[in-house]
């Protein structure tokens, strides 16, 4: 299963870039991937935050002539529903801690035997700042945080590093496996988020 969780808020300068790296990793996704997109917003925490879910299709038998085909239209038809997402209506909060706990209920409860990602298109600025009052199972599935806001200036600067070491303990602390965080400019170079274990520049 492939848990992204989407910055919503009107805060999040890089939504539009977000959902265009989005549509194109959906170009990439493999036989029998289960993709769930949340919307992170006031309440993420709630169980109506999915707003998109998706199953690629596997082979029916050794020897599958239309299964190319077939899986070429399902990830079609994601990117399809990815580029109506635009239209979600912008929340006015940012509750990443509450995306963080729905997507590890997502993600402990799927039967889904392909590979374990959560991926947060955010910010990842916390601007609702929910306690963590109980443990956080992530089931060591690796996870990323890409377009992760980093300003100018010193402070700014400092301000981001401090961030990115706070998500990653967090993550890591919740059983995550491994934990890479980019900022937008690295976000946008990253050929294949599945793929690549760090980010560069």
């Amino acid at each position: 299963m492939i848990v992204v969780a989407l910055d919503v808020t009107g805060s999040f300068r890089h939504f539009d870039q977000a959902v265009s790296f989005l549509r194109a990793t959906a170009g990439r996704l493999d036989p029998g991937d289960e993709l769930v997109v949340m919307a992170v917003g006031a309440d993420s925490f709630a169980d109506n935050q999915v707003i998109l879910q998706a199953r690629m299709p596997r082979p029916q038998r050794a020897l599958d002539p239309g299964f190319r085909r077939r899986l070429q239209a399902s990830r079609q038809a994601v990117i399809e529903q990815l580029g109506r997402i635009r239209l979600v209506k912008k929340a006015m909060r940012t509750d990443l801690i509450g995306s963080l706990h729905a997507a590890a209920r997502l993600l402990v409860s799927s039967a889904s035997d392909t590979r374990r990602w959560l991926v947060f298109l955010s910010d990842m600025i916390d601007d609702v700042n929910r306690p963590v009052k109980r443990p956080i199972d992530l089931g060591g599935a690796s996870v990323r945080a890409l377009f992760v806001q980093r300003g100018s200036g010193a402070h700014a600067v400092d301000e981001f590093y401090q961030r990115v070491e706070r998500w990653q303990e967090l993550f890591q602390r919740s059983g995550a496996g491994d934990v890479v965080l980019c900022d937008p400019a690295q976000s946008m170079r990253l050929a294949d988020p599945f793929e690549e274990a760090r980010c560069d520049g």
